[in-house]
């Protein structure tokens, strides 16, 4: 058992147009032997006010994230988190530290054979995962048990995307066919044939209207509830990766020669094309804010463009450009809060990436080697767990990325 240390830090909120003494905040550290209060950085509003050693502070009345964390050997760290309103009444939190240790995820099988692609409910309470046996297995991420396997693919389903209220699993496949699925009873509810492989797909957000892109460049709008193809488009031929923005107005696509074609869907015209060097873009990703945009190169660098401003050529503004991974990166994944990149690779790696400073990202982690290469990479929309898959039919569950307070 870990011994605990406790320290009182008293924190005075005084608020600027407020008269009276304010409101007042006491948090005791629970801390394990060998941690110095002064050790532990303390956290509010994502700005860094001072440790647990005993001081107090004038701080504005309001909600904040109250965040603790101390640094520990080999990359794991002690770390507690709330959210807190300060008020004109006083508030006690008692902060007990605990131990993370991002190195070590949790895992659980889900399959025997490769799983290619997974997707995350709106409600963060499962968990839907395309397999090489060309099934689509649904899974309860508290519970880690399998609730729906869902047959009817010839080959693996390469896209998966859940509707907005939950209801309806679509998943797209290399047999050329859309199939949706209700999640409640794992009945297939409607089939759609494009003919071609499916690289991506993405619900409306009134689950009415599917948006896939398919081998080739072809997008296709269909009806969900008929089924019935409405109308589509045609694009790059040279096609190796795509991905929907969630405002659902914006698809990019990543050439097999290098490069990324930016389309606005509502119109189904190109807007942009960012030309890169010759090395094929394999995995693409947006930022839950639509606003910026991961790009996974062959070479296993990544780059990062900033979708809200403008190089002088009128290409999104580069902003940063990530390196370290040693094979083609696989995947990638932006936190929900928009903070965290990670990238997955062939190099079987994953680079937990903080971009609380856009320009100049920092790397946070690196995984121990995984059973193979990452194909997939999601976090769960509730709690901010990153799901990561590959070889071998385990899902593996990391720790929420934690930025280092500087």
């Amino acid at each position: 058992m870990r011994g605990l240390l406790y320290a009182l830090l008293s924190l005075t909120s005084l608020g600027f147009a407020q008269e009276g003494p304010g409101a007042s905040l006491s948090l005791s550290c629970g801390l394990p032997s060998g941690i110095a209060p002064e050790e532990v950085k303390v956290s509010l509003g994502n700005k860094e006010i001072g440790t647990c050693a005993t001081s107090s502070y004038a701080l504005e009345p309001g909600s904040y994230k109250l965040v603790l964390r101390a640094e520990a050997d080999g990359g794991t760290y002690y770390y507690f988190e709330r959210t807190v309103r300060l008020t004109d009444r006083p508030l006690e939190v008692s902060a007990r530290l605990e131990l993370y240790d991002p190195r070590k995820p949790e895992g659980f099988k889900v399959a025997t054979s490769y799983v290619y692609s997974m997707a995350h409910s709106p409600d963060g309470r499962y968990v839907a995962v395309g397999v090489a046996d060309s099934t689509v297995r649904i899974w309860d991420v508290q519970s880690r048990k399998e609730l729906r396997v869902l047959k009817g693919h010839s080959k693996y389903a390469r896209a998966l995307d859940f509707s907005r209220d939950g209801k309806l699993l679509a998943s797209g496949s290399g047999d050329g066919t859309i199939r949706v699925w209700e999640v409640a009873s794992g009945k297939q509810v409607q089939l759609m044939k494009p003919g071609k492989g499916v690289w991506n797909l993405s619900f409306d957000p009134t689950a009415t209207r599917l948006t896939s892109v398919q081998l080739g460049g072809d997008v296709a709008f269909w009806d969900v509830r008929s089924g019935k193809y409405l109308k589509g488009f045609k694009t790059s031929q040279l096609l190796f990766s795509a991905a929907f923005s969630p405002s659902g107005r914006t698809m990019v696509l990543g050439r097999s020669t290098g490069g990324v074609e930016v389309w606005d869907l509502g119109s189904a015209r190109r807007v942009n094309v960012v030309e890169l060097a010759s090395t094929p873009v394999y995995a693409l990703a947006f930022s839950r804010n639509n606003r910026f945009l991961g790009v996974g190169l062959g070479d296993g660098s990544v780059l990062v463009f900033d979708l809200l401003a403008r190089e002088d050529n009128g290409n999104p503004k580069q902003l940063a450009a990530l390196t370290g991974h040693t094979d083609a990166v696989s995947s990638l994944a932006f936190s929900s809060d928009n903070r965290f990149l990670v990238s997955g690779s062939g190099d079987r790696t994953l680079r937990f990436w903080d971009l609380g400073k856009p320009q100049a990202p920092s790397l946070m982690m690196v995984s121990p080697d995984q059973p193979g290469p990452v194909y997939s990479l999601t976090f769960n929309p509730k709690t901010g767990v990153l799901a990561s898959s590959g070889q071998g039919g385990q899902v593996y569950l990391w720790p929420r990325p934690v930025s280092r307070l500087e």
